[in-house]
């Protein structure tokens, strides 16, 4: 009489089967854990059941092309070279090919399934952050308060696009060769290319949206005494050293999000500030200089495009065929007035953007009625930070009095987190003041060095001294 179960009487190519057809690599290791038989198969073509697990994880999500090409691009020199970047654009992006033929190791899989795994959850804070502000803004007939399938998968698409990105042209000035550096601008061109415009808006969407989530603007209390505001920040030529932070990838970025404490923050940040003023090409840069390149119908105003068809027709099929029209929707309600070289500059569609409007089917946009009124874009003169940033009621007075109160902090030595009722953070360098100061005669002092002073600041200087005295 035998003694082996009825699994190990399998034919080991119909546990083979099995185990390739499983839904994820977590399931995978359980199955192989439960039995040495099933163990003994897995060890015998690892390679080819393990790839497979991982196309049916990546497949339920819609994002196989994305994450491998991400992954290869992780395994790329650091920083990559002209070359290694081109091949990657060359190779794996021209089209969106779902069998890239790439034979995966239990280790490669690992790195791939904990990577989907920080996608998958910057894409859920992604959707709750965003349908937040949907629903203030367009409360009545929002029932969904969840991503469907279609969106999720939008989401993550193009979180793995920027990862991509990161991994494809993060690169130093310094030490590199000037040559290296135009070809790396041709390929992040070429890159960029690749992609609709309403693909690239969805990556501006991500950009923005990652770029919220590291900016310490709200909290940071030298940022409030010098009046950085989250709009401003974003635009402002002095947050390239966070534009470069953000070149350091997702996995970076969603550590400094989560961190609980602010010193945790800046532990995670300051390692990889080593790109900072030093990254060439950085993402909202690479879409400004794409925007000047002359396409196809670069003059036909986006409004004359009829729906995706005619525009893959006329101009060429956008990377991912998208069964929902909401995303060319959006885009065409937004810019439909603009030409589609004009559509590509535009820059003042934060708010919009902060909405995710790119990213949502067209059943939830029917639903909000966003299509109902005639799109009207901020023009730079009329833009008005508060309002900008905060929509609802009264955080934008909030927001400026919480700058008084961190300059106020920042003037009497304080630096680091503060929040609203919150100072247990500041860091004093000069000891906590003492909250009921005892009041001090108002002595007029010359305390100004004269030596290092021009003769406008002597002039100065003198004038308020006199004054003071009362000359």
């Amino acid at each position: 009489m035998s003694t082996k179960s009825p699994m190990e009487r399998l034919p080991s190519e119909v546990i083979h089967n099995i185990l390739s057809q499983l839904d994820d690599v977590q399931s995978l290791h359980s199955a192989i854990l439960s039995c040495h038989w099933l163990w003994a198969v897995f060890s015998q073509d690892n390679s080819r059941i393990i790839t497979r697990v991982i196309y049916n994880q990546l497949d339920s999500s819609d994002v196989r092309p994305e994450a491998l090409i991400a992954w290869k691009a992780s395994t790329l020199p650091k920083p990559p070279t002209a070359a290694s970047s081109q091949d990657i654009c060359k190779n794996y992006l021209s089209a969106r090919a779902t069998d890239l033929h790439i034979p995966l190791t239990t280790d490669d899989a690992a790195t791939i399934t904990k990577f989907q795994f920080t996608v998958e959850k910057l894409a859920d804070t992604f959707a709750k952050d965003t349908f937040q502000k949907l629903f203030s803004k367009h409360g009545v007939g929002l029932q969904k308060i969840e991503a469907t399938a279609f969106e999720k998968s939008r989401i993550m698409r193009a979180l793995y696009r920027f990862e991509i990105f990161c991994k494809l042209f993060r690169y130093p000035v310094i030490g590199s060769i000037r040559p290296q550096r135009e070809q790396l601008g041709k390929c992040m061109l070429q890159f960029l290319s690749q992609f609709s415009p309403w693909e690239n808006e969805q990556l501006r969407c991500i950009y923005k949206f990652l770029f919220l989530k590291v900016s310490p603007a709200e909290h940071d209390i030298m940022w409030g005494k010098v009046e950085v505001h989250p709009i401003r920040c974003f635009e402002s030529f002095d947050s390239r050293g966070l534009h470069s932070i953000l070149m350091n990838g997702l996995d970076m970025i969603a550590g400094v999000s989560e961190a609980d404490t602010y010193a945790r923050k800046y532990e995670l940040m300051v390692p990889n500030s080593g790109f900072i003023d030093r990254c060439v090409h950085q993402l909202d840069q690479g879409l400004k200089d794409y925007s000047l390149l002359r396409d196809t119908d670069s003059d036909v105003l986006v409004g004359n495009y009829s729906d995706v068809h005619d525009y893959a027709s006329r101009v060429k099929p956008p990377y991912f065929r998208d069964p929902d029209d909401g995303p060319f929707e959006s885009w065409k309600w937004a810019y439909g007035s603009s030409s589609l070289s004009e559509a590509s500059r535009q820059k003042h569609e934060g708010p919009l953007r902060e909405l995710g409007y790119i990213m949502w089917d067209k059943e939830r946009l029917d639903e909000i009625r966003v299509f109902q009124l005639e799109y009207q874009s901020p023009k730079s003169d009329d833009l008005n930070i508060d309002e900008l940033y905060y929509h609802i009621g009264d955080a934008g007075r909030v927001y400026r009095e919480s700058l008084k109160r961190r300059s106020k902090i920042y003037k009497q030595g304080g630096i680091g987190w503060w929040d609203v009722g919150d100072e247990s953070k500041v860091v004093w360098l000069r000891g906590k003041p003492d909250p009921n100061p005892s009041p001090k005669l108002k002595v007029p002092v010359c305390s100004i060095n004269m030596m290092t002073m021009s003769r406008a600041d002597h002039t100065q200087s003198f004038r308020e001294f006199s004054a003071a005295l009362k000359f």
